[in-house]
Formats: structure tokens, C-alpha cells, sequence
């Protein structure tokens, strides 16, 4: 008997999937642990316009750092393969949703944003 298996997207490939998209879009299934992920690009950035942004949740527990490195990381790669770049990634951390009723269900989450490269012949 064989059993197939089902092989997972890397994170770079469902990182490019978020990042493709027009329109802000959000994982619908968690990550391991539990982690979500959601895209806004930057023309649908109604605070900072041509910013892009990538946010990291959990419920109850806050991303963990080396989990914000992979993700940088992982994003990078996705951003090349799409020919675009970004020059720095920065982080706005420790951010927490609208009060819930059980610390359990507190979403906790931390926000990459970036701005795109232009890239342009100067020939």
C-alpha cells in the first residue's frame, strides 16, 4: 500500500502567492503554531500610501522573533522572485488587537513593512 502525502508550499512560495495579489489578502489557514499571515500593498495603504505591509498574528501568544527573521528572510526571496526588492525591512513589534474577553483569544502581532525599489534605466 502507498500512501500519498501531501507536500507543503515553502514559505517563500506562499509568501509570493500574498505578495501577487492587488488587493489585501490574508492566509486562511495558520502557519505552524498557529501563526497567520496578511498582506496590504502599498496601493491599498490608506495611512502611509506606497507602503507595503506584511502582518504576522497569533492568538494568545506573540510571533517570536527568530519566527519575524524567518518570515524577513523568506519575504526577501519571494520579493526577488517576483523582480521586486526591497531595500530595508523594518518591523513595528509587540502590537496587540481590540481587548478580548480571554487572554487566550488576545491576538498579538507584530508588522513588516517596506518600501519597493524602483528599479529604472538611467540610459
Amino acid at each position: 500500500m502507498s500512501t500519498a502525502t501531501k507536500t507543503q508550499p515553502s514559505l517563500v512560495d506562499v509568501l509570493a502567492s500574498l505578495i501577487s495579489s492587488e488587493k489585501p489578502k490574508k492566509l486562511n489557514k495558520p502557519l505552524s503554531r498557529g501563526l497567520y499571515l496578511a498582506y496590504t500593498p502599498g496601493a491599498c495603504n490608506e495611512t502611509e500610501a506606497g507602503v507595503f505591509r506584511l502582518t504576522l498574528s497569533r492568538r494568545g501568544v506573540w510571533p517570536s522573533e527568530d519566527e519575524i527573521e524567518i518570515v524577513r528572510r523568506e519575504l526577501r526571496e519571494a520579493l526577488k522572485g517576483r523582480g521586486r526588492a526591497a531595500a530595508t525591512i523594518f518591523v513595528e513589534p509587540w502590537l496587540t488587537g481590540p481587548q478580548a474577553k480571554r487572554p487566550s483569544d488576545q491576538i498579538h502581532y507584530h508588522v513588516l513593512f517596506w518600501r519597493e525599489l524602483v528599479q529604472a534605466s538611467l540610459l
